[in-house]
């Protein structure tokens, strides 16, 4: 009896192992495959960086330029304004024409008053 029992332990055993040797080639056959798919993706994520360096610098450059840019415009307007002022001040002169006629009338008339005051 006690060979029957060992047998069976063997028998057990020998099943075991199959199904042990059966997951470790699965096993196996999946790292494999995920071991190329690493390697794969190893070469896509250096491409990528590339990229991506090639993108921050192209992103600084432009950066650059836009300052450039901002910096000219903002010059540019400095002049503009400079150069209409005079027209500013004509078209303020024009819309206030009448305020100014009653000021520099009242002006006139008061150191027209003062003169004729300081005469006597």
């Amino acid at each position: 009896m006690d060979m029957k029992i060992l047998f069976d332990l063997l028998k057990e055993v020998r099943e075991d192992q199959k199904n042990h040797g059966r997951e470790l080639s699965k096993q196996s056959a999946y790292l494999e495959n995920l071991d190329s798919d690493v390697k794969e993706l190893k070469v896509s994520v250096l491409q990528n960086t590339e990229d991506i360096s090639h993108h921050i610098r192209r992103t600084d450059i432009l950066q650059e330029l836009h300052k450039d840019n901002q910096k000219r415009i903002a010059n540019s307007e400095e002049r503009l304004d400079k150069l209409e002022e005079p027209v500013k001040a004509r078209k303020w002169l024009k819309k206030n024409t009448k305020s100014v006629k009653v000021i520099l009338s009242i002006v006139l008339i008061t150191v027209s008053i003062l003169a004729f005051f300081l005469n006597k």
